[in-house]
């Protein structure tokens, strides 16, 4: 037993010992946040705001030279901040192959005597410009077990879309293709989904759909497929009528076009400083490309500048990019920009299963994206809670004055409908950093997918602060002393333990 003099000894050993480590632990997080302050300054970011968001670049759609410009504005950035070239690349790009289809000029859909008018209640996702007639057959949900004993060849295939289970706008359409694919092996001349969502007005996706669709490049692309085209059908009367009803219906297209579209992703990265950490990584994304140039009259602003969505994204990486490779940070942290979120998150489709870096040494990623904000109090993390890593977030958010807050809209599938989904359904945790956001609301809708999103209409004092806490949840990510995984019961915990081969 320890006398009361040796006892009295110890505690004040370890309280001291405690004290210092505090010390020492406030003290470094005093110098990189005070470096962080030095480096992100408004200058720095309305810089890079001003140049990606300009007209110049005509709102960097996927396609355009004027993207390839924002390419290679984001790698010579990488190059001046000394990040180094990915393993098995020559430099920052990783080609992404892409293939466009153009929407037809004019179309027509009868069945029934009903007629569906062309982007008011039927959108074709390809097709070739020819007529179709044929018999209808409904086939359920369209897939492969939904044909057993049905018999399609030479007809038109009418079907709900997703599944059971799938019922969001973006997983509805990687999925047509794959039913495409199904109908056209059964002998189908067309397949004509019956848009149903409560998530996504139909009025939102015909707007979308209008303008060119691309995907990723496949095997068979230019070989002749059968058409595709979703019909909206809200209140189930198309679903009725081919469920009862074995008339013909009639299909014409003309003015499509297809082809394959040359893209990339910018990559680069700084190796970690600790042996056996720096061989696992924190992948860093936001992507870089807008939606162009619509045009709306010769008085109108025709450039869609893209300023909140997503050049806010892209600064914030650049800016994060600077101070990690001059702070080197115990993981090893990929900056990842990628191409083509706005045709279907199509970049980071394509880098989930094409990686640079090894999805199982991933243990991370952290990404950034908005429409806009209507708070400059806060950040808002979609995702907040469902990783290990909400108290990082905090502490990084508090220390430039600024409150956090999760997902104002879960109805809206926010988490699932930018680029982190890609690394989340390979089960990497993974996480959407966005301005201040509380609602879909007039502010929001003000500047969304707008004219008027330009540079000249931003906070940038908020921006600035906003910017600087993610570079701080960043760097507090990378020097993680355990690793963040799902929360128990995530929809993405089991593929993450199978992924990461956890019991």
């Amino acid at each position: 037993m320890l006398k009361p003099q040796k006892y009295l000894f110890m505690k004040i050993i370890i309280i001291t010992t405690a004290l210092i480590l505090i010390s020492v632990f406030n003290s470094d997080a005093q110098k990189i946040v005070k470096k962080i302050n030095a480096s992100v300054t408004e200058k720095s970011v309305e810089s890079k705001l001003g140049f990606l968001a300009s007209d110049e670049l005509r709102g960097r759609d996927t396609g355009s030279p004027e993207l390839d410009i924002a390419a290679r504005y984001i790698a010579e950035k990488y190059r001046e901040y000394g990040l180094q070239i990915a393993p098995n690349l020559s430099n920052y790009f990783q080609p992404v192959q892409l293939y466009r289809e153009s929407n037809a000029k004019t179309a027509q859909f009868v069945y029934n005597d009903k007629i569906a008018v062309y982007k008011k209640d039927i959108v074709f996702l390809s097709g070739d410009n020819k007529s179709y007639q044929g018999e209808v057959a409904f086939v359920n949900y369209g897939l492969e077990e939904d044909y057993n004993g049905v018999d399609v060849k030479g007809k038109i295939v009418m079907a709900l879309p997703g599944t059971k289970e799938v019922n969001s706008p973006r997983e509805y359409r990687d999925l047509s293709f794959e039913k495409q694919k199904i109908a056209q092996k059964k002998g189908a001349i067309g397949l004509v989904e019956l848009y149903k969502s409560n998530n996504r007005p139909w009025k939102l996706t015909v707007n979308s759909l209008s303008r060119d669709q691309m995907r990723v490049a496949r095997k068979g692309d230019g070989e002749e497929m059968i058409f595709l085209a979703w019909l909206a059908d809200a209140n189930g009367e198309w679903e009725k009528i081919a469920k009862t009803t074995k008339s013909e219906a009639k299909v014409m297209i003309s003015g499509s076009l297809s082809g394959k579209v040359p893209s990339k992703n910018v990559i680069g990265w700084v190796e970690g400083k600790h042996p056996e950490k720096k061989k696992e990584f924190l992948v860093m994304t936001a992507h870089y490309d807008h939606i162009g140039v619509t045009y709306r009259g010769p008085e109108e602003d025709s450039i869609y500048n893209g300023a909140r969505d997503n050049a806010i994204g892209v600064a914030t990486l650049l800016e994060t990019a600077k101070v990690i490779a001059e702070n080197r940070p115990d993981y090893s942290v990929v900056f990842l920009a990628l191409t083509a979120e706005e045709k279907g998150l199509l970049g980071s489709s394509w880098y989930g299963s094409h990686p640079i870096f090894p999805l199982n040494k991933t243990f991370f990623n952290f990404n950034t994206d908005g429409g806009g904000y209507n708070d400059t109090t806060i950040a808002t993390v979609i995702g907040l809670n469902r990783t290990g890593v909400t108290e990082n977030l905090k502490k990084a958010v508090a220390a430039f004055g600024l409150g956090v807050t999760d997902d104002p809209v879960p109805e809206q599938n926010l988490f699932d409908r930018s680029d982190n989904v890609n690394f989340a359904r390979e089960g990497v945790p993974a996480i959407t950093f966005t301005c201040g956001l509380t609602a879909f609301d007039a502010e929001i809708f003000k500047y969304y997918h707008q004219a008027g999103d330009e540079v000249e209409s931003m906070d940038i004092s908020y921006l600035t602060k906003y910017t600087k806490s993610f570079v701080y949840a960043a760097y507090l990510i990378a020097n993680s002393k355990e690793k963040p995984f799902w929360k128990t019961g995530d929809k993405y915990e089991e593929v993450g333990k199978k992924l990461y081969g956890y019991n």
